[in-house]
C-alpha cells in the first residue's frame, strides 16, 4: 500500500486506496470495543483487532475490485480479488493473535507505570 512513495489525490485512484481509507473506521471500531471494557484482557484486544481487520478487508477488497473493474481496466472477478487477499488476511489474523497477547501486557504496564486510570471516579 505504501511502497510506491507517492502522494496526493492520485493515491485514491489506485487499487490499494480502499485499505488506506479503511483504517479510519477500523481504528474507531477497535477503539470503541476496547473502551467498552474497564479492564480489557487478551480476548478483548483480539476481538477488537479481528473486527478492525475485518473492516479493513471488507472496505479494502471491495474498493480494490471497484478500482480494477472500472478505472484500472483490469479484468478480475470479485472472487479472484478476494482469493488474492486470502493469504494476507491469514497473516493479519496470526498477527492479531500475537499482538492481542502483547497488547494486554502493554496496557497493564502503562497503567501501572504511569499511574494511568482508565475511568477515573470523581
Amino acid at each position: 500500500v505504501f511502497a510506491s512513495f507517492s502522494g496526493g489525490i492520485s493515491v485514491l485512484f489506485k487499487g490499494s486506496a480502499g485499505f488506506i481509507l479503511s483504517y479510519i473506521p477500523a481504528a474507531y471500531a477497535a477503539g470503541w470495543i476496547t473502551d467498552k471494557v474497564s479492564e480489557p484482557r487478551t480476548g478483548h484486544f483480539f476481538t477488537a483487532s479481528l473486527i478492525g481487520t475485518l473492516i479493513i478487508y471488507l472496505i479494502g477488497v471491495n474498493y480494490t475490485y471497484l478500482a480494477f473493474s472500472t478505472w484500472l481496466n483490469t479484468p478480475l472477478s470479485y472472487s479472484a480479488v478476494w482469493k488474492m487477499m486470502t493469504w494476507f488476511f491469514v497473516k493479519d489474523l496470526a498477527f492479531s493473535v500475537l499482538l492481542a497477547a502483547l497488547a494486554s501486557k502493554v496496557f497493564r504496564a502503562v497503567q501501572k507505570g504511569a499511574g494511568f486510570r482508565r475511568n477515573p471516579t470523581y
